[in-house]
């Protein structure tokens, strides 16, 4: 399935706005993967009942409106100057790959990004799908809707995203060439970097055009779950490949966090127990864009693209820093003020989402860029403080937004007890251990209500 709006993504790569220049290090040095993760993002999905409209405001998911509590998560990397992202298809249409998706429900993909290699991510806007093709497993997204649910001009985001450079040169991966997958993988809340070798190629009957050089494979099991779309990179900084979990016949799903169902790029792997298949780049993104330019016809004339600008973007310095892991004694969470319960789904399932809202205890104002973090079943905040366990004890987490509102991206287990903690920067922090989050009673949304939150004195 291909969108008429590809178009622009065939004029932008004319335009030179998708960056397919080498990064190599002058001096022939291996750029570090510290240095390309900013360019690597989360990308959580998950089904509403309103589809959002591109150039409208969206009623905000799990909050305005009615979304399904199982969602799915994929890897992706940014490919130009406005933050458009190249990742997986099954990622953004699992319903095209044998999963029991509502097509109408989909459209809602929420990207995080990664500001330091030690932080957990932080979420961006809400972006759209504007190329998809089901045979090469490849899609592109782009800046849509902020976090507000007002529309997103990508422009506005020109320069604020560095990008990960595609390579120029298709054809240099070879056998025992050392490649690192970047991303999310299940069970893993911050990104993740992989060093594999390539074990050889293999073509694909549903791509011929690719030759037999349509899958890049390597090591088994190098990358899981949720690394699906994420890049693979060369040593100079260079994005080859895109991770796959290879054909719908080729992979093992289960519903691994009990919710019911299998949610696609999360729950499913490579029979072999791992992702070891990659697309390669450039040769299947330049297949996409010459499929684009033969079924949506001339593009629009390249001088009315503006100019790219001359230098990488880096992050900016506005972006919210997630906050820094407890270091002092928090102080136990008092159970919050109710709040009017959303509408939301009537069935009952073995999971719940969660949404809640950070204010003042002082003032009454919303608390924006604070960070609520879900430990896993069993694990206290204390044993978390003392440097027990790392932060593959986080279960889930989130930052809040301008209005104070979050929206944990997990759903939770009903009946199952959690440690949650919060942070703010100039509020005392707060902790609950062994908290239910969701009974068995509870609506599919559940609303933990106005958490107030003292001013550190």
């Amino acid at each position: 399935m291909r969108r008429l709006s590809f178009v622009a993504i065939v004029v932008l790569l004319a335009a030179g706005l998708l960056p397919i220049v080498s990064a190599t290090a002058q001096d022939g040095t291996r750029v570090r993967a510290s240095q390309l993760v900013k360019s690597v993002v989360l990308i959580n999905g998950f089904a509403c009942d309103v589809p959002p409209v591109p150039g409208e405001e969206v009623q905000l998911p799990f909050e305005d409106q009615r979304c399904d509590a199982a969602t799915w998560k994929g890897s992706g990397s940014v490919i130009d100057q406005q933050g458009r992202i190249l990742t997986n298809d099954h990622v953004v249409r699992p319903d095209l790959f044998g999963f029991n998706v509502d097509p109408n429900l989909l459209g809602w993909y929420l990207v995080y990004q990664t500001l330091d290699e030690k932080e957990l991510p932080i979420p961006l806007f809400y972006a759209r799908v504007i190329a998809d093709d089901p045979n090469l497993d490849l899609a592109i997204l782009e800046p849509a809707w902020g976090l507000d649910g007002q529309p997103l001009d990508p422009a506005s985001l020109e320069g604020q995203l560095p990008v990960l450079p595609i390579s120029a040169n298709p054809g240099t991966v070879s056998t025992e060439d050392t490649l690192r997958l970047l991303g999310y993988p299940r069970e893993h809340p911050l990104v993740t970097v992989s060093t594999v070798s390539v074990t050889g190629f293999e073509p694909d009957n549903k791509v011929s055009a690719l030759g037999t050089t349509a899958w890049i494979r390597t090591e088994v099991a190098a990358a899981g779950p949720g690394n699906s779309g994420g890049p693979a990179v060369n040593d100079a900084g260079e994005q080859v490949g895109v991770v796959s979990a290879g054909s719908r016949n080729d992979l093992q799903c289960g519903d691994y966090n009990g919710d019911g169902k299998v949610d696609p790029a999360s729950e499913c792997q490579a029979a072999s127990g791992g992702c070891t298949q990659h697309r390669p780049i450039p040769e299947a993104y330049d297949l996409l864009v010459q499929q684009a330019q033969t079924t949506e016809g001339e593009p629009t004339p390249t001088s009315e693209v503006p100019e790219p600008p001359e230098e990488t973007p880096t992050a900016t310095e506005e972006a919210p820093q997630p906050p820094d892991e407890p270091t002092e004694a928090p102080t136990q969470v008092s159970e919050p003020t109710p709040t009017p319960e959303p509408a939301g789904p009537d069935d009952n399932t073995g999971t719940a989402i969660i949404i809640g809202t950070l204010i003042s205890a002082d003032t009454g104002d919303p608390i924006p860029k604070a960070q609520v973090v879900v430990l896993q079943p069993g694990v206290s905040v204390k044993d978390w403080k003392r440097g027990e366990v790392g932060n593959e004890a986080i279960f889930t987490f989130v930052v809040t937004d301008a209005r104070g509102n979050f929206q944990l991206p997990d759903p939770v287990q009903r009946g199952v007890e959690y440690s949650i903690w919060l942070q703010a920067r100039g509020y005392e922090e707060l902790f609950k251990d062994n908290k239910i989050l969701a009974t068995e009673e509870d609506p599919a949304i559940v609303d933990l209500g106005t958490i107030k939150m003292p001013l550190q004195v």
